[in-house]
Formats: structure tokens, C-alpha cells, sequence
């Protein structure tokens, strides 16, 4: 089940971030959760399940500041248990994320991108958050089916 997220206002904020001039990504843009991916090749350790994040972002034409390049990037996701505790370190199926893009690369000036990984995430997660800066996004996880 794919669970979509609109995460336009998340970006925008990031764009407008340190002055007038967007400095990042500039476009509405969404987000998807996709629980249990069909994936060959990768299967998760027991307690675990796999969930592909999906983003379509557009950039600016140019970058006020250098960490906006990478806002994007998995060192910025985790995942929330029921009890609190996030996993900050997701690890990316490779055989499942065959265009990682943005999560692995800074996002280049005025590219427009639809990118999504597979990641190893506790079968509990609740949450999936992003953190750029001083701001920190959540959205839902529905549990496993």
C-alpha cells in the first residue's frame, strides 16, 4: 500500500530558507511511503520491513547556500518507533533503489527529479521524519499488513 504524502510546504520552506531568493528546491512536491516493495533481491532481517520513500522536487536555478544542495539526502531521514527512538541511520537496499538520486547525491541548480529508495526500517516505525537545519518534518508510517 503507497501511502502519499504532500510535502510542498516542507520544500518551499527549504527554499525560502537565509533570504528572498529560493535557495533550494522551489516547486510543490511530494512524498511516498511504500510499505513491503516488491523488491528481488532484498529481504529484510526479522523485526524489520522494507518501505520505499519517493520525492519529486524541483531546485532553483542557483544555490544561496551549499547545505541546500543536500537537504535531500538519506543522512537527513530516520525513522520513529512507538517508543520514541529514531533510527537516524536508514540503510538503502541497493537492489531496490535502482535511482537514489537525491538521496545519495546533492540535487543539482534547476533540476527537476523524482527519486526514491528502498531502506531496511524497524517494523514498528511510526513516524518518518526529515530534519534540514533547524526544522523537522514527520509524516505517518502506517503499521505492517
Amino acid at each position: 500500500m503507497v501511502s502519499r504524502l504532500a510535502f510542498g510546504a516542507l520544500l518551499l520552506l527549504v527554499a525560502a530558507c537565509g533570504g528572498a531568493q529560493p535557495t533550494a528546491v522551489k516547486s510543490s512536491s511530494t512524498a511516498a511511503i511504500d510499505q513491503n516493495p516488491p523488491c528481488q533481491g532484498g529481504s529484510p532481517p526479522p523485526n524489520r520491513r522494507l518501505l520505499r520513500i519517493e520525492v519529486d522536487a524541483q531546485a532553483s536555478q542557483t544555490f544561496q547556500f551549499e547545505p541546500s544542495a543536500t537537504a535531500l539526502t538519506l543522512s537527513h531521514w530516520a525513522l520513529e518507533s512507538p517508543d520514541g527512538a529514531r533510527d537516524e541511520h536508514l540503510q538503502i537496499v541497493n537492489a531496490c533503489s535502482p535511482r537514489p538520486g537525491v538521496f545519495t547525491a546533492p540535487l543539482a541548480p534547476a533540476a527537476h527529479v523524482r527519486d526514491s529508495v528502498v531502506v531496511i526500517a524497524p517494523a514498528a516505525a511510526t513516524f518518518l521524519w526529515l530534519k534540514y537545519e533547524k526544522t523537522a518534518y514527520r509524516w505517518p508510517v502506517r503499521p505492517p499488513v
